[in-house]
């Protein structure tokens, strides 16, 4: 199957490129999105720098080659990119939350921190963005913080596995050993794409 995606993948690529309109800036991004979709990332960072020369005050395109750069694991590229989107679209919260990631990925945790207060400005109750801010805070040691967070979150949703974890993180450093467990053994159960044991996290 995933052959026959790749097989497909290379036909849509080949016939965007040998398009004779396949010249706007819109096409270099379509084109993008499908070297990305194929994990040719660098081909992709290719068109999307296209896409850019021509329209450079488009602030999607920005995001598009950020998240590319992120992928690639170029965390200063990728917050340069969304800083560039958000300087061209202030207002667009989701864009501040790619830069929290991409700011926390760098260990900027107090920046990433500020990126997500903006976006939550907007959208309070966007549970994932305050599952990471509560991350953030507990890598600084802010544990109360995480654990307001956390329950925000769960409360908004009882299925992020993320923020069962961090809660039990911030409880474990709050001397809520019990509780802490409780919390792993529900991120466990929702199946948490964890990056680390909770163990190897507290010890």
């Amino acid at each position: 199957m995933n052959t026959l995606l790749q097989f497909i993948g290379s036909l849509l690529l080949s016939f965007t490129i040998n398009n004779v309109f396949a010249q706007t800036a819109q096409d270099f991004i379509d084109s993008g999105r499908i070297r990305s979709g194929l994990g040719k990332l660098n081909e992709a960072i290719e068109d999307y720098n296209k896409a850019i020369a021509m329209s450079p005050d488009n602030s999607s395109y920005y995001m598009s080659r950020g998240t590319v750069k992120y992928k690639m694991g170029d965390y200063s590229g990728a917050s340069e990119d969304y800083q560039k989107a958000v300087d061209l679209e202030p207002d667009h919260w989701g864009i501040y939350s790619l830069l929290g990631y991409s700011k926390y990925s760098l260990g900027d945790y107090n920046g990433a921190i500020e990126e997500y207060n903006k976006t939550l400005a907007d959208n309070p109750l966007d549970e994932s963005v305050l599952a990471w801010r509560a991350d953030a805070k507990n890598m600084l040691s802010d544990f109360k913080g995480a654990l307001e967070d956390c329950n925000s979150a769960i409360k908004l949703k009882q299925s992020n596995a993320e923020s069962f974890f961090n809660r039990g993180l911030a409880k474990y450093n709050l001397g809520d050993k019990p509780g802490a467990m409780d919390d792993l053994n529900k991120s466990i159960e929702l199946r948490a794409p964890l990056k680390t044991t909770f163990f190897d996290a507290v010890v």
